[in-house]
């Protein structure tokens, strides 16, 4: 009985270790040329004092975007989503780390990953994005 308590205890401590953070539960579908908003966000709110987060692309590992020292770094930008990736920056501290995509193009088609990093903490979540209407004859 002992030992069975101990296990169920390290798995709740797995579980609790890190930050949630939550996404769509499915993908977002958005025509060409149109906007799209790719959730992020945490429940609780946090300081932008030692925060940390970064959107990339799944597939080739391209920053798309990143917030860290309290302001976005559009410097450190993949010059394709220079003007296009936004954060709503008055959200942040609510926790929310959405990402704001304009001007979609059929080259935006695939898989996001948000990665939020406060003191020893992280997590993640992953956004997927169909642009409608490519392939489509």
């Amino acid at each position: 009985m002992h030992r069975t308590n101990c296990v169920l205890m390290s798995v709740l401590l797995m579980i609790t270790d890190g930050l949630i953070v939550k996404g769509p539960s499915g993908p977002l579908v958005a025509p060409l040329g149109s906007s799209v908003v790719l959730p992020c966000s945490v429940d609780q709110l946090l300081s932008v004092k030692g925060l940390e987060v970064e959107w990339r692309r799944n597939d080739s590992d391209t920053l798309v975007h990143l917030f860290q020292d309290g302001e976005s770094r559009t410097e450190a930008q993949q010059q394709d989503y220079q003007d296009r990736a936004h954060f709503f920056t008055e959200e942040i501290q609510r926790g929310n780390f959405s990402l704001h995509l304009d001007d979609l193009r059929s080259e935006d088609e695939g898989r996001y990953t948000c990665t939020v990093y406060i003191q020893e903490e992280s997590g993640e979540t992953v956004v997927e994005i169909k642009v409608d209407g490519v392939g489509e004859y």
